[in-house]
């Protein structure tokens, strides 16, 4: 998946209770796009206290519908910010399920640091501050029938997928070759280089882009299959945070930088 770098929605969008039903039998694809926000605020001794958010890494998600996978444009599942840039993201569910209609409450496990504590939280939906947007309903509907609105009561019906817990470590998207790129040094320089594995002879297009998304340089270029490497175009930047992103028409990949010259 590509991250939508306009995106300015914190947490996850579309919302766990707005993302579109899968057809039973059809295959589904579904991009979530991830905004990890630099601070949220949160009650503490009845008064609301900032807190800024260093990292959100998500360990896994539960209870999906069985023949769908979710994979994520980071391998590592890991989205850090700085202080004043927060990080985008995103995530895809996709393939074709037989499981029972109805809602499924998805549980998300994820490992957080923030300046006021970190830690792994089993269900990410009780992470103060940040919580509500780590609830996802999920829902199957019939090939012939409607879609069922989402009940996101505490007392709503839902479904367990008949199949055991989804565990990122068993997700074949996973092995997105892109998930060899790096770039060396970052802190980056005008000597700085990017690294990547293309799977095969093929075009590449590099993007990069500031912390508010403006595309500062986007370019085009042949790879070839196996370890690839380029010199990180810093000619035009001035030092400062930002987003290199590698694709081609299968995978995507994107990293943070820091520019010091």
């Amino acid at each position: 998946c590509t991250p939508d770098y306009t995106n300015t929605r914190l947490g996850l969008y579309p919302l766990g209770d707005s993302i579109p039903c899968a057809t039973q039998g059809t295959a589904y694809d579904q991009t979530i796009q991830i905004y990890s926000p630099d601070s949220v605020s949160i009650m503490f001794g009845g008064a609301a206290v900032t807190v800024h958010v260093y990292s959100i890494r998500i360990d896994s998600i539960s209870n999906l519908p069985c023949g769908l996978n979710y994979g994520f444009d980071r391998a590592d599942r890991t989205y850090t910010t700085t202080p004043t840039v927060p990080l985008r993201g995103c995530m895809k569910i996709s393939g074709t399920t037989t499981d029972p209609v109805g809602e499924y409450l998805l549980k998300v496990s994820a490992t957080i640091s923030t300046s006021a504590a970190s830690g792994t939280f089993a269900d990410a939906s009780t992470i103060p501050g940040l919580g509500s947007s780590f609830k996802i309903f999920f829902r199957v509907k019939g090939s012939s029938s409607a879609c069922a609105p989402v009940d996101t009561g505490a007392f709503a019906p839902h479904q367990t997928a008949t199949c055991k817990s989804h565990d990122f470590t068993n997700v074949n998207m996973i092995s997105n070759p892109l998930a060899s790129f790096q770039i060396i040094p970052n802190p980056a320089t005008d000597q700085s280089i990017v690294t990547f594995t293309a799977a095969s002879n093929d075009e590449y297009e590099t993007i990069i882009t500031n912390g508010i998304g403006e595309v500062l340089s986007h370019e085009k270029m042949m790879a070839s299959a196996g370890e690839n490497e380029i010199s990180l175009a810093t000619k035009n930047l001035t030092n400062g945070i930002y987003f290199y992103t590698i694709k081609n028409g299968e995978n995507s990949m994107t990293k943070k930088f820091i520019l010091s010259k």
